[in-house]
């Protein structure tokens, strides 16, 4: 970073570097770089600002950082949604948040993904199931009350 100040690349490295340190002055780099649209710090700020409970302030961090094509913003907007503490849940746009991550190679979009899947798919087999065993219901009553009335 001596060598190239202005790179964002190098200042985001330094950011998360000051970060990983608990240095306060991370946060004053990261909002330079979301000032310059640096798209991987509005999650790295979006998580400062969620550590220090201003969610609102978070959230739109986060939800910024995935419009600007940031994977990380989008799983962490996408783990938002799933978990639906901070925000309501919302496992529609987990999944499409959590697959515009997991497409451009973040390993844990992609096992969120393949999570959401089975999810998804349980819950259709359980209410096929449901279904299917009112159907047989129906049927038994509807039986038993032709039954009576051909015997009346």
């Amino acid at each position: 970073m001596a060598l190239f100040p202005e790179t964002a690349r190098y200042k985001y490295q330094y950011a998360r570097a000051l970060q990983a340190n608990k240095n306060p002055h991370a946060k004053l780099v990261l909002q330079e770089l979301v000032a310059n649209y640096y798209p991987a710090a509005y999650d790295n700020l979006g998580w400062v600002n969620l550590n220090n409970k201003k969610y609102r302030e978070g959230i739109a961090l986060f939800k910024r950082g995935a419009e600007l094509g940031s994977m990380e913003a989008m799983f962490s907007l996408a783990s938002q949604f799933y978990e639906g503490i901070i925000v309501e849940k919302n496992l529609d746009s987990a999944y499409s948040l959590a697959k515009a991550a997991a497409s451009q190679g973040h390993p844990d979009a992609q096992a969120m993904v393949l999570n959401l899947e089975r999810q998804i798919q349980k819950e259709y087999l359980d209410a096929e199931s449901k279904a299917m065993r009112q159907r047989r219901l129906d049927n038994i009553i509807s039986g038993v009350l032709n039954s009576l009335l051909l015997r009346n």
